[in-house]
């Protein structure tokens, strides 16, 4: 009977709780490794911060009127490219339609509240729609005066009233009169009526 006893405590070796302590601890490392891109990803949010910051804070020095204008971004304020500098105010103390063009081509739009430092990001971005218009009156001037859009001619000169030019575009405008050349650039949302009060220069 003692040697019948003596393979029973031999038996105790299978104590494989070992071998899922083992298994356990892997699992243990693999969540560690995971844990490094997100160590990562927060210093890259942080550095993205900084410099979300500093873009809004050199915005605001160049132009206190509009904040976070992209590279290439032009603002127009009803219709008329706005220049840095300048003062965005209407008479009526209605809201604003902005909308800003990006390569040429309207990127975002919506209306706001007369205030400094409207954010360009806050406005809806805008959908291609091919084939839609705007309307485009150019008075002020003498009247007779060649009006150019886009490089064309207009037919019958000023005074201009509700013409027809293509929407979602970045359009140059020139008013010809014999005192001299106004220049300045257009862009209508669909449906937009624009109102240009043209001052020739020479």
């Amino acid at each position: 009977a003692t040697g019948d006893a003596q393979p029973l405590p031999r038996q105790p070796p299978p104590p494989r709780p070992v071998a899922p302590a083992s298994r356990a601890a892997a699992p243990a490392e693999e969540p560690a490794e995971k844990r490094l891109p997100w160590k990562w990803l927060g210093i890259a949010g942080g550095g993205a911060l900084v410099l979300a910051v500093v873009a809004v804070v050199m915005a605001r020095d160049g132009d206190s009127n509009f904040v976070n204008v992209g590279p290439g971004e032009h603002v127009y304020v009803g219709g008329l490219r706005h220049e840095p500098g300048t003062e965005v105010h209407d008479p009526s103390g209605g809201p604003l339609l902005i909308s800003t063009a990006v390569e040429g081509k309207l990127r975002r739009f919506g209306t706001t509240q007369q205030r400094e430092g409207i954010d360009v990001r806050t406005l809806a971005d805008a959908l291609p729609e091919p084939g839609t218009t705007g309307l485009l009156s150019v008075t002020g001037a003498a009247p007779g005066c060649e009006v150019h859009v886009g490089g064309a001619m207009l037919p019958g000169g000023t005074p201009l009233l509700k013409a027809r030019i293509e929407a979602g575009r970045e359009l140059e405008v020139l008013v010809r009169c014999p005192s001299g050349v106004s220049k300045l650039w257009v862009m209508a949302v669909p449906g937009q009526q624009i109102e240009v009060k043209s001052q020739p220069r020479n």
